[in-house]
């Protein structure tokens, strides 16, 4: 009985260790990956908007998002209303929500080990983004 719970301590502790070390490996490529995604193609400086990243987001991650995350209709009132309308803030409010709850480390339990390092970096990165905005 004894000897039956060291060896399943020695085996998770295993599993850490391969799951750290693949961390290592992807972590500077999707960094990479999430900072061209963040950053305007005119001014590579210039981080893009809240609702730019948003809209992109299923380009760039097709892994995490495989359907656009705007609808067409509310891409529509996007393009055509100001940011600082109350009705796009709510709208940038319930996708950037529906993002982050898709991407929320929590929830990647099963999945492979670069799809749970990329969803902490976006989740990082839109939360980041999101408090700057308000």
């Amino acid at each position: 009985l004894f000897n039956n719970a060291v060896h399943k301590v020695r085996e998770r502790k295993r599993v850490e260790e391969v799951e750290n070390r693949s961390r290592l490996a992807f972590s500077d490529l999707l960094a990479e990956r999430v900072d061209f995604w963040q950053s305007s193609r005119d001014s590579p400086e210039e981080q893009l908007t809240l609702y730019e990243l948003l809209s992109t987001v299923d380009v760039h991650f097709p892994e995490v998002f495989p359907e656009p995350l705007i609808s067409k209709k509310d891409d529509v009132i996007f393009q055509n209303t100001d940011e600082s309308d109350e009705n796009v803030k709510q709208l940038l409010r319930k996708y950037n929500k529906k993002a982050l709850l898709r991407v929320h480390p929590d929830r990647q339990r099963n999945k492979k080990i670069e799809t749970k390092l990329l969803c902490e970096i976006l989740c990082q990165v839109l939360h980041d983004v999101w408090s700057e905005n308000v």
